[in-house]
C-alpha cells in the first residue's frame, strides 16, 4: 500500500487506514519505487523508519508525516471525496495539468528506475539467503523469524 501511496500524485485515505512497508520482516526490499519516491513525501528519517522497521502507521500519522493528503471518515466520505478532487482537477486545462504532473514527476523519476534496478538486483540475491528461507518459513507457520545473518 505505502509504495503505490507514494506513486499517487494526492492520496486519500479513510480514517482506519494503515500504512506500512513489510517487506523488511519477509527480507526483501521494497522494490516497487516506494523507497525511492517515500523521502520525497515524508522526509529522509521517516522513510527509513517505515522501510527499516516494517513497522504500521494509522492514518493520523500518515496525515501527520505528509504520506495522505487527507482523511475522510469513512470509505463512502472517501469515495465522494476521490470523486470531488478528481473532477477539480479535471476541470483545469488538460495541457496543463499533464505538464505539472511531468514536471514534478522529473524530479524523482531517475532516482525511481536506478533505485527499482538495484532493489530487483537485492531481491534476486536476499531471496536465496537463509533468511529469507527462514522467513518464509516463520510468515507459513505463524512464528517470530530467528534470522541470522546468512
Amino acid at each position: 500500500g505505502v509504495e503505490l501511496c507514494a506513486a499517487a500524485d494526492l492520496r486519500l485515505a479513510s480514517a482506519d487506514a494503515r500504512f506500512a512497508l513489510r517487506e523488511v520482516k519477509v527480507g526483501l526490499v521494497p522494490d516497487l519505487g516506494g523507497i525511492q519516491r517515500l523521502p520525497h513525501l515524508v522526509g529522509e528519517g521517516w522513510a527509513r523508519w517505515l522501510a527499516l522497521t516494517g513497522d504500521d502507521i494509522d492514518a493520523r500519522q500518515a496525515l501527520a508525516i505528509g504520506l495522505v493528503n487527507q482523511i475522510c471518515d469513512d470509505h463512502a466520505a472517501l469515495l465522494s471525496a476521490a470523486r470531488a478532487l478528481a473532477g477539480r482537477i479535471a476541470a483545469n486545462p488538460p495541457l496543463v495539468v499533464s505538464a505539472i504532473k511531468r514536471v514534478m514527476a522529473q524530479r524523482v523519476a531517475p532516482g525511481v528506475a536506478q533505485g527499482n534496478l538495484e532493489a530487483a538486483t537485492m531481491n534476486g540475491l536476499l531471496t536465496q539467503s537463509e533468511d529469507f528461507a527462514e522467513a518464509v518459513r516463520a510468515f507459513m507457520e505463524r512464528r517470530s523469524p530467528n534470522f541470522r545473518g546468512r
